[in-house]
C-alpha cells in the first residue's frame, strides 16, 4: 500500500415512495467507502450483492467508521425512516448494491486501495460507482496516481458512470480562479464530479470545492447513522454524490425498461443537462447547476422516451446566456483536462 493518505469528506453534525422495479438487466451500484451496517432498517435483505474488503480482507459486511453506511443510505436506501423535519431521501430505493471497504475505521486509506476497488467493481458488472473521498494531494491541482486514472477511464470504457464528490475544502482554500479543480477526482475528465449546496434552493455550500461538474444536497443531509439502526444529519459534498450516483442508476433503470440507451455517456449527458441554474452563481461554483426532484424528473423523462442528448442541451441553453457560458466553459475544461491526462 502506498503512503498517499485518503481521508473523510463528511462533517458530521418524508419519504421517496418508489419501488425498485424488476428489469431484464436490474441496476448495480458499487459504493467505495468504509463499509457498511447491512442490518441498518435503510438496506432490505438480499439488497448487497457483493461485498470486497480491501482493509483487512474480512468475508462479511461491516463498517466501523460509519461514513460508508451513510452514503450508501443515499444511493439506494430504502428511505424507512427520518431526521425529524428533514427527510431521508435516496433516488434508488432498494437497488442492488456491490460495497468495497477501501477506508479504515479512520476512513483513511490508500489511492492503490480505492484503484483496486474500481477495478473490482468493473469485474462486477456495476453500472454505476460512488466514491466520496478525499485526499493528500493539494486542495486543487495536481493529477490523480496514474493507475487510478487509468482505473477511472477503464470504468468508462466498460460503460460505467463514476460519481465523485468534489470535496469540502473551498473555505480553506479561498476563491480559487480558473484553472482549479477539487482533489482529487476534479480533474479527471472521465469521472462526473459533483458539488453541494442547501435541498432545494442550490444555495451553494460554504464548504464544497470548486469546479464541480454538477450540484446536489450537501448541507443538513439525512444519513443512515451506523450500528444504532438509527438516523443522524451531516453536511459535506460525500452526501451529495452518492444521492446524484442514485439519480443515474435510476435513470439506467428507466431507459432499460423502456428499451431506451443507457450508456453511461448518455446518462452522465442527462444529468448535467438538466441541472438548472438556479442562483446565477458562476460555473466555478455550481457546475451547470443544480440537481434535485424536479430537474431529476426531467432527466428521467428523457431516459424514458429516448429524447436526443441534442434536445436535453438546447433546453439546458434554453435558460439563457449564463446557461450557454457555463456550457461553454465546462467545455473547455474538458478539453484542457483532457489534454493533460494525455
Amino acid at each position: 500500500m502506498g503512503a498517499c493518505i485518503i481521508m473523510l469528506l463528511i462533517l458530521l453534525s418524508v419519504q421517496v415512495p418508489a419501488t425498485n422495479a424488476g428489469t431484464v438487466d436490474p441496476v448495480l451500484i458499487a459504493v467505495l467507502d468504509t463499509g457498511i451496517d447491512a442490518w441498518h432498517p435503510e438496506f432490505a435483505p438480499g439488497q448487497i450483492v457483493a461485498w470486497k474488503d480491501f482493509v483487512s480482507g474480512r468475508p462479511d459486511p461491516y463498517d466501523n467508521n460509519g461514513h460508508g453506511t451513510a452514503t450508501a443510505s443515499l444511493v439506494a436506501g430504502e428511505n424507512v425512516g427520518s431526521c425529524g423535519t428533514v427527510p431521508k431521501m435516496s433516488f434508488a430505493p432498494g437497488a442492488r448494491l456491490a460495497i468495497a471497504k477501501v477506508l479504515d475505521h479512520q476512513a483513511a486509506g490508500t489511492y492503490e486501495a480505492v484503484t483496486a476497488g474500481i477495478r473490482w467493481a468493473i469485474t462486477q458488472n456495476a453500472d454505476v460507482i460512488s466514491i466520496s473521498i478525499g485526499g493528500g494531494l493539494p486542495l486543487v491541482g495536481g493529477p490523480l496516481p496514474l493507475d487510478m486514472t487509468a482505473a477511472i477511464e477503464e470504468a468508462r470504457a466498460a460503460g460505467v458512470l463514476v460519481v465523485v464528490a468534489a470535496g469540502n475544502g473551498y473555505l480553506n482554500a479561498g476563491v480559487v480562479p480558473y484553472p482549479s479543480w477539487s482533489a482529487p477526482f476534479g480533474n479527471e475528465p472521465h469521472a462526473l464530479v459533483v458539488g453541494g449546496g442547501t435541498r432545494e434552493s442550490a444555495t451553494l455550500s460554504t464548504t464544497s470545492n470548486t469546479d464541480p461538474d454538477i450540484s446536489s444536497w450537501s448541507d443538513n443531509v439525512c444519513i443512515a447513522r451506523f450500528n444504532t439502526g438509527g438516523y443522524m444529519v451531516g453536511t459535506g459534498t460525500s452526501l451529495a454524490a452518492p444521492l446524484v450516483a442514485g439519480m443515474a442508476a435510476k435513470l439506467i433503470e428507466s431507459g432499460r425498461a423502456a428499451g431506451q440507451p443507457d450508456d453511461a455517456d448518455r446518462i452522465e449527458a442527462l444529468l448535467l443537462y438538466s441541472a438548472r441554474n438556479s442562483i446565477d452563481a458562476p460555473y466555478a461554483r455550481e457546475g451547470l447547476g443544480h440537481l434535485w426532484v424536479s430537474q431529476f424528473e426531467d432527466a428521467r423523462i428523457y431516459a424514458t422516451t429516448g429524447t436526443p442528448t441534442a434536445v436535453v442541451r438546447d433546453a439546458y441553453d434554453a435558460q439563457g446566456p449564463h446557461a450557454r457560458v457555463d456550457r461553454d466553459f465546462r467545455d473547455a475544461v474538458l478539453l484542457l483536462r483532457e489534454a493533460q491526462d494525455e
